[in-house]
């Protein structure tokens, strides 16, 4: 006899308090742009798997919780900045900002992360942001030649650590888009959290302006 395997989700979004204002706030991510990309804070999410007479249950619950959900309504990400080993639990594919395109800037930025993708839209430049799963996780071939054909320029900004550099060459050698890592920390927001917004633009700003533009086939 072949046994479905069934999956039970249970989530409770929370109201959002100071403590979350000033957590993405650090990183110039305000509500509005929390709103627009669908990331709420949440109580706990637990997932209770089911197959033949195997049970199991995973229950994910702290006081700095949030859940990224696409346009559905549906969550895709649970996101634990708090957590040292467990910052993600990735609940469905999702490629992170593509149901927030308008394709009405003329570039598009694809980041290592939301976050990232969010700190970016804060700072303010003339763009459109994307985030895969993670930097080791391609998008699909069909997505970004449609991309290309909508945007006068597509660059890739990733983790300055080796996956990050890796991913941007992959960006490169693969589609011909380029792209840059930051200079002064890891990532964009924490950059933005450990530098400030007149660091993280002057070095931000040669990098969008210069960066060769991708081929538009």
């Amino acid at each position: 006899l072949h046994y479905p395997l069934r999956r039970q989700r249970q989530m409770c979004i929370r109201d959002r308090n100071e403590t979350d204002s000033k957590y993405w706030l650090s990183f110039r991510i305000g509500m509005s742009i929390l709103l627009e990309y669908n990331v709420k804070p949440i109580e706990y999410y637990n997932l209770v798997k089911v197959k033949e007479d195997k049970v199991e249950s995973i229950t994910i619950k702290n006081n700095s919780l949030y859940g990224y959900f696409n346009k559905e309504g549906r969550v895709c990400k649970i996101y634990q900045p708090a957590s040292s080993k467990y910052k993600f639990h990735k609940v469905k594919q999702y490629l992170q900002g593509y149901d927030q395109l308008k394709f009405d800037k003329p570039y598009l930025v694809i980041c290592s992360s939301l976050k990232d993708a969010l700190c970016l839209k804060g700072i303010g430049y003339n763009i459109e942001v994307l985030a895969p799963d993670s930097e080791n996780t391609m998008i699909k071939a069909y997505v970004i030649e449609h991309l290309k054909k909508k945007y006068k320029k597509v660059i890739t900004l990733f983790d300055n650590d080796e996956a990050g550099l890796k991913a941007v060459e992959k960006y490169t050698n693969t589609y011909k888009i380029n792209g840059f890592v930051p200079t002064i920390c890891k990532d964009i927001s924490d950059a933005m959290k450990l530098h400030g917004f007149d660091k993280v633009h002057a070095m931000l700003k040669p990098c969008l302006l210069y960066t060769s533009p991708s081929p538009r086939d």
